[in-house]
C-alpha cells in the first residue's frame, strides 16, 4: 500500500532551529548534524540544504558510500561515522574514488583502531580523523587502556608529528538507555550515568592532549552524541575547555593543497612555496606577549623566554629567531584554538602566550576568568599581514591586479576603516544573548 506524506515545512524548520538553539545554550558549542541514508524519506538532498540553513560547518553521514551524495550541496566538513577499515575491500574501491575529488580534504573518518590509524598514515597526504572511544555501548573504538597505548605508541606519535594523521577529536558514541555507573569522577556526582561516563572520558582525552610535546597534537576536542540537554549542561560545566574552533594549522594546509583561495597571513619561505604573496601589505600587525600577572614572566630580550613554557597555535610563525628558539628549546605547548591557549594561561599552566596584540586583546575582554592576563608593553616583533593565494589557484595569475587594488584600497583609508568597523562587529557579535538570530 503506498501512501504520501506532507510535511510543514515552517514548523519543521522552527523545530530544528528551537533544537539547535538549545544544544547551543547547554553547550556552548556547534551541532553536528547527521544525514545517513535516505534521511528518513526526506532525502539527502533537503536534509543537506538545512544544515546549511542553520548554518552547520560539520555534517556527518553514515558510510563512504554517502559522502559523495552530500559533498556536492554544501562546503561543510564530513564526518564518516562507520569506522574505516582497511579490510573491508568493497569500501576500500569508495575511499579510492573519493580521494579523487576535491572534497577528499573535507573528509573525516573515524577510526577505532591500531591498525586501521597506521594504515592511514602509510598512504599519500594527510588524513583527518576523530579516535572512537568503546563506551558502554560496547560496539567498537578503544577502550581506555587501548588509548593510552595508542597515543604512546613511537609509530603513532611519529605520524601524528609528520601531520599524516590529523586528529580532530575523540568521539564517544553514548547509549540511549542509561549505562550502568562503574565508576563516579569527582565533580559530576549529580550527573546522569551517561554524564559520568562523558566527563571520565573527557578527563582522560584532557589530559593527553594538554602534556603533549610533539608537533600536530590531537585536538582536546570532544564529539559526543545521545546526551539531552541537562547531560550536555553539566558535561560542559565538568570540561569546560573541550570544544574548539578551528585549525590555523589546517587552513594553512588546504591553501597549499588548494583547497582555499585566499589566507590573510605573514609571509615565510615555507609559505611561499605553496602561496603567492602580496607586496602591499594590509595590515600592521604588533606580536606581544600575554602573560597571567600573578605569575610575572621577565622579557626583555628574546632569550628569556628559554626559562618559560609558552604556548602556540599550530603553525603560527613569528620569525626566524623565534622559530629558532622554540626548535631549540622545545618549550611550546602546540594547540588547535586561542581558547585552549587562555585557558591555559588562566590556569597557569603555561607562562605566556604568544599573539596580535589587537586579537588579543579583543580576545581576553570578554573571556570569563582572563582578568589577570595582560599584555606585556615590549612587543616580540612587528610584521605585516598581507593577501596569500594558493598557488593552484586560479587567483594567483592574478596577483598584480589585486595588488594594485590592495594600494587603492590602503591609500584611501578603507582597510584601516573596515578593520575599525570589524572590531566594533566583534565586541557586538560576543554581547549577543546565546539564542539570538
Amino acid at each position: 500500500m503506498a501512501f504520501a506524506v506532507t510535511i510543514n515545512g515552517q514548523r519543521w524548520h522552527d523545530h530544528v532551529d528551537d533544537v539547535v538553539a538549545a544544544v547551543q545554550r547547554a553547550a556552548g558549542a556547534p551541532i553536528v548534524p547527521v544525514v545517513k541514508g535516505n534521511g528518513y524519506g526526506l532525502g539527502q538532498r533537503l536534509l543537506a540544504e538545512e544544515c546549511l540553513r542553520i548554518g552547520a560547518d560539520t555534517v556527518a553521514v553514515g558510510s563512504v558510500f554517502e559522502v559523495d551524495d552530500v559533498a556536492d550541496f554544501g562546503t561543510y566538513d564530513i564526518v564518516v561515522l562507520e569506522p574505516f577499515e582497511p579490510r573491508d575491500a568493497f569500501a576500500a574501491g569508495a575511499w579510492w574514488r573519493l580521494g579523487q575529488h576535491l572534497h577528499a580534504g573535507r573528509v573525516i573518518r573515524t577510526v577505532a583502531s591500531r591498525e586501521a590509524l597506521l594504515t592511514l598514515a602509510e598512504g599519500p597526504g594527510s588524513v583527518r580523523v576523530l579516535l572512537e572511544a568503546q563506551t558502554s555501548m560496547h560496539r567498537f573504538g578503544f577502550d581506555e587502556a587501548e588509548l593510552l597505548r595508542l597515543l604512546a605508541d613511537p609509530d603513532v606519535r611519529r605520524a601524528f608529528a609528520m601531520g599524516r594523521v590529523l586528529v580532530e577529536g575523540l568521539t564517544l558514541h553514548m547509549p540511549i538507555a542509561q549505562p550502568a555507573d562503574d565508576v563516579e569522577p569527582r565533580g559530576a556526582a549529580l550527573g546522569s550515568a551517561r554524564v559520568r561516563e562523558v566527563v571520565r572520558w573527557a578527563g582522560l582525552w584532557q589530559s593527553e592532549t594538554e602534556v603533549w610535546s610533539g608537533h600536530n597534537s590531537p585536538s582536546s576536542r570532544l564529539w559526543v552524541s545521545h546526551l539531552d540537554d541537562a547531560d550536555l549542561v553539566t558535561v560542559a560545566a565538568s570540561a569546560p575547555d573541550i570544544v574548539v574552533l578551528g585549525n590555523w594549522k589546517r587552513c594553512l594546509l588546504d591553501a597549499a593543497e588548494g583547497r582555499v583561495d585566499v589566507v590573510l597571513a605573514y609571509s615565510t619561505a615555507q609559505r611561499e612555496q605553496s602561496m603567492v604573496f602580496s607586496t602591499v601589505p594590509v595590515l600592521r600587525e604588533e606580536v606581544a606577549l600575554f602573560i597571567n600577572r600573578q605569575h610575572p614572566v621577565k622579557f626583555e630580550r628574546l632569550e628569556d623566554l628559554a626559562h618559560y613554557r609558552g604556548g602556540l597555535l599550530f603553525g603560527e610563525s613569528y620569525g626566524v629567531d623565534f622559530d629558532r628558539l622554540v626548535a631549540q628549546h622545545q618549550n611550546i605547548e602546540w594547540v588547535s584554538d586561542s581558547g585552549q591557549n587562555f585557558g591555559k594561561l588562566i590556569r597557569a599552566r603555561i607562562d605566556f602566550i604568544t599573539s596580535e596584540r589587537r586579537t588579543g586583546q579583543l580576545y581576553v575582554e570578554n573571556l570569563p576568568g582572563a582578568q589577570d592576563i595582560v599584555a606585556l608593553p615590549n612587543a616580540l616583533s612587528v610584521d605585516y599581514l598581507r593577501v596569500a593565494i594558493s598557488r593552484k589557484s586560479p587567483l594567483a595569475k592574478r596577483m598584480p591586479q589585486i595588488d594594485a587594488q590592495l594600494k587603492r584600497m590602503v591609500d584611501a583609508g578603507e582597510v584601516e576603516q573596515w578593520l575599525n568597523e570589524s572590531e566594533v562587529t566583534y565586541r557586538d557579535m560576543v554581547n549577543l544573548p546565546a539564542n539570538a538570530k
